[in-house]
C-alpha cells in the first residue's frame, strides 16, 4: 500500500452573506477532491470540534475502497482512532468486502477532563424513525431530564442527491424547518461536500454507509453535543455485521465503536419493528401532518408510489390510522391501487413487508378473497420457476389436467 489520503489542513470561515461557518479539511489525493467542507449556521460555530476526528471517519470507507492508506497532519481523539483502527475497519470490512487500511496521525488527544454540554441531538430528516426517536425522547421525558432531546440535526451527506442537487435539498430542508418549529426545538443544518468522495465509488452508496457519513457529522460538532440519538431501522431479531447492502444491521454494534468518552452516538429504538413505530407515531399531529418517508429524488414530497411511500400507507391502513395522514399522502391513489401493493406484501420476502405480514395476522386484518388467491398463484408461479425444466413441465401438464 503506497497511495495515501492525505489530510494536511483545517480551517473555518465565516460567510456574511449566507451566515454560515465552513469548516474545511484540505485533502491530497490522486481521486478524490482537495476539499471536504461541512456549512453550518454562525449560530452553531461554537460547536464544531478541534479534533479532526470527522475527516477520518469521513474518509475511511472511501479509503479502504481505495486501497489507500490515510494520513491525518492534525489531532484526532486518541480513543477513536484506537477503535477505528480495529473494531470499526473490521466490521467495515465485513460489510463491505473491502481490507482494513493503515492510519498515521500527526498526534492523538486523550480527553482527561469532560464536562457535558447538556445537549442531544437527533438526525431529522422527517421520517418514521424521526418521529418515532422524538415520541421517546421529547414528548415522553420531563423538561429536567438530562437525556432529553435539546437539538435537531438536518444532514446533507447523501441522502438528498448529489451537492449539485440543491433543489431537492432546499425543499426537504424547508419540510424540516416548519416541523421543527411545530415541535418547538432548533434544527442545526449541516450541509457537505462529503458525498463527493463516495459518489465515484459505486459500492460506496448511501444506504451502505449512511451510518458513518452521519457519524462524521457528529464528531464535527463534538464540542457541543453529549449524546446522538441515532434511529435504528432494523430491530434486534435482525441486527448483526454482515456482508450486505445495508450498513443499518449493523448499526447497534458499529455505533458504540463510533464513540467517544466526549460523544456517544447511540442506536435508538432497537426494540421497535417499523410497523410499532408507526403505532407510537400516529397520534402525533405533527407526524401526521409533516411525515416524509420517500425516497424518490423527483418529489419533495411523499410521491405516494415509490416502494417506500407505499409500503409505509400499507402499513398504516393495516393498524387503522391511515386517514390520519391525508396531508402526507395521496390516499387515493393508495387506495385505487390497494389490491395490488397487498398482493405485493403478501408475495415478498423482505423484511418490512414481512413485518407487515405478521400485523395483518395479528389483527385479522381482512384481505378480499381474490387477493389471497392471487398472491398464492403468484407464489405458485414463482415456485415452478425455480425448478428443472423437466420438473416444472410435468407439474404444469399436473395443473393442466386438474384444471
Amino acid at each position: 500500500m503506497n497511495k495515501v489520503i492525505l489530510i494536511n489542513g483545517f480551517d473555518k470561515r465565516f460567510d456574511p452573506v449566507t451566515g454560515t461557518v465552513r469548516a474545511t479539511f484540505s485533502i491530497v489525493s490522486e481521486l478524490l477532491p482537495s476539499e471536504l467542507w461541512f456549512e453550518v449556521k454562525e449560530t452553531y460555530a461554537e460547536f464544531i470540534s478541534d479534533q479532526w476526528d470527522a475527516a477520518l471517519i469521513a474518509l475511511l470507507a472511501p479509503a479502504m475502497a481505495l486501497g489507500h492508506s490515510i494520513k491525518i497532519e492534525g489531532q484526532v481523539s486518541a480513543q477513536l482512532l484506537s477503535q477505528v483502527s480495529s473494531d470499526v475497519m473490521t466490521i467495515l470490512g465485513i460489510i463491505t468486502n473491502y481490507p482494513a487500511t493503515e492510519i498515521s496521525c500527526q498526534s492523538l488527544h486523550n480527553v482527561s477532563e469532560w464536562q457535558s454540554t447538556g445537549n442531544n441531538v437527533t438526525g431529522f430528516s422527517g421520517g418514521v424513525d424521526s418521529y418515532s426517536i422524538l415520541k421517546g425522547y421529547y414528548y415522553e421525558k420531563n423538561e429536567t431530564d438530562r437525556s432529553r432531546i435539546t437539538h435537531l440535526i438536518f444532514n446533507n451527506v447523501g441522502a438528498n442527491g448529489s451537492i449539485e442537487e440543491t433543489e431537492l435539498y432546499s425543499t426537504r430542508l424547508d419540510n424540516s424547518i416548519q416541523a421543527a418549529a411545530e415541535i418547538g426545538l432548533p434544527l442545526i443544518s449541516i450541509n457537505s461536500n462529503m458525498d463527493a468522495f463516495y459518489r465515484p465509488i459505486a459500492d460506496l452508496h448511501f444506504s451502505k454507509t449512511h451510518t458513518i457519513r452521519n457519524a462524521a457529522v457528529a464528531h464535527l460538532l463534538a464540542k457541543g453535543i453529549d449524546n446522538y440519538y441515532y434511529a435504528s431501522a432494523y430491530s434486534y431479531d435482525q441486527i448483526g455485521v454482515k456482508p450486505s447492502e445495508y450498513i443499518a444491521y449493523s448499526d447497534p454494534i458499529l455505533l458504540p465503536k463510533l464513540s467517544t468518552r466526549q460523544l456517544n452516538i447511540i442506536a435508538t429504538d432497537t426494540a421497535l419493528t417499523r410497523v410499532d413505530k408507526l403505532v407510537k407515531i400516529s397520534h402525533l399531529k405533527v407526524a401526521r401532518a409533516h411525515l416524509n418517508v420517500c425516497v424518490s429524488h423527483h418529489s419533495a414530497d411523499n410521491c405516494s408510489a415509490c416502494q417506500k411511500c407505499v409500503r409505509t400507507m400499507l402499513a398504516l391502513d393495516v393498524i387503522g390510522t391511515l386517514n390520519l395522514f391525508s396531508d402526507s399522502f395521496n390516499i387515493s391513489d393508495y387506495l385505487y391501487n390497494k389490491e395490488k401493493y397487498l398482493v405485493q406484501c403478501l408475495t415478498s420476502d423482505k423484511i418490512f413487508d414481512q413485518d407487515i405480514k405478521r400485523t395483518i395476522v395479528a389483527l385479522k386484518y381482512k384481505i378480499p378473497c381474490r387477493v389471497l388467491l392471487i398472491a398464492k398463484i403468484k407464489q405458485a408461479i414463482t415456485l415452478i420457476s425455480t425448478f428443472p425444466y423437466s420438473m416444472g413441465k410435468k407439474l404444469r401438464h399436473l395443473k393442466r389436467s386438474i384444471s
